[in-house]
């Protein structure tokens, strides 16, 4: 990778991060992977998406991608950093999985609840609100119906066991629903590129930085994978000297170690 650009300096600001993780052990994804020669971070604002997904909590740079089971991933060479949050375990937290995973966290550490909510595959809306005042989802046939049920509160264990339900009815196709297109030179991070599909792929971007010239962008990719897996920034295995980073807009397609995705399939949160 290029020598780095000065580093970026943290808002004053920190953000909070409510999944256990290794807290002052535990290194920052921008301290890790500073920007390439000839670009810098762009601005990013204090307590917003962006600043929370650029200050993300890394294991140690030797830790192996482990699946739900705490066996290890045969395949490790797509992965540049472990994000220290966990996986579960069960088969849930797979690649669109992992993307509403961080916007789900980032939204329950700002106490922004009313927007946590998911589609479900087939179109009904998933609601931590409901599950907050107590409301559980049951299956009826093809449809979720949901009844008083539960315990209200808003501990993050009960706010988790919302995520393995949403994780359980969501997917590729419901997340593109949730989202919207955006041209790739207005990529930010906390957008994703989606192809929707049985199966389908999703991977978030973590950050970006901006050319000193103004012109063109580099982003910070991420993903969970099948079977669930650690969440782990990805290597650009086909632009070693850039890698970690992408350059989105560098061809029609973009090229990932496990998926290749058109750059047409960007999108953001609605």
């Amino acid at each position: 990778m290029p020598a780095p650009a000065p580093s970026w300096t943290p808002p004053p600001c920190e953000c909070e991060y409510a999944f256990p993780h290794g807290a002052e052990r535990a290194e920052a994804l921008w301290r890790r992977f500073p920007a390439p020669v000839g670009y810098r971070r762009v601005s990013a604002e204090p307590n917003g998406f962006a600043c929370w997904l650029r200050g993300l909590p890394l294991k140690s740079p030797t830790a192996p991608v482990l699946l739900y089971d705490g066996t290890r991933k045969s395949y490790q060479s797509a992965c540049a950093a472990i994000l220290d949050i966990d996986v579960g375990e069960s088969d849930l937290q797979q690649c669109a999985d992992a993307v509403v995973r961080l916007r789900a966290e980032y939204l329950f550490s700002r106490e922004l609840d009313s927007r946590i909510e998911f589609s479900a595959t087939n179109g009904q809306l998933l609601s931590y609100a409901r599950w907050k005042r107590g409301e559980r989802p049951v299956l009826r046939g093809s449809r979720i119906v949901w009844s008083r049920s539960g315990s209200p509160g808003r501990s993050w264990r009960s706010f988790r066991a919302f995520l393995d339900f949403v994780f359980g009815y969501a997917g590729t196709i419901s997340l593109k629903r949730d989202t919207k297109a955006i041209p790739v030179d207005q990529v930010q991070a906390g957008d994703l590129l989606v192809q929707a599909g049985s199966p389908g792929h999703a991977v978030i971007v973590l950050d970006t930085c901006q050319a000193q010239d103004g012109k063109g962008k580099l982003a910070l990719l991420a993903q969970g994978f099948m079977p669930a897996q650690s969440l782990h920034v990805l290597r650009n295995l086909a632009d070693s000297e850039l890698s970690p980073w992408y350059d989105l807009a560098a061809s029609e397609e973009v090229v990932t170690p496990q998926w290749t995705f058109k750059r047409g399939d960007l999108r953001r949160f609605r």
